[in-house]
């Protein structure tokens, strides 16, 4: 036999308006065409994400994001 433990939304990907309110104050990976950002989720909106080091990323040009440990 096999257990396997895991915890559901650990790195689960952040699409819906309610991924981004649970992240907020967490660690997150936010990829764009041209990079790769990590930091802090301070603040987000419908245009914008705010990283706590000041990085600002807007939302149309996030191909995708998730919580990091």
């Amino acid at each position: 036999y096999t257990l396997e433990v895991s915890s559901p939304g650990i790195g689960r990907p952040l699409s819906i308006e309610n991924d981004w309110i649970r992240c907020q104050g967490r660690k997150v990976r936010i990829n764009t065409e041209d990079s790769e950002y990590t930091g802090v989720l301070e603040s987000h909106d419908q245009d914008v994400v705010r990283l706590e080091d000041g990085t600002e990323i807007p939302m149309e040009d996030i191909l995708g994001a998730r919580e990091v440990i």
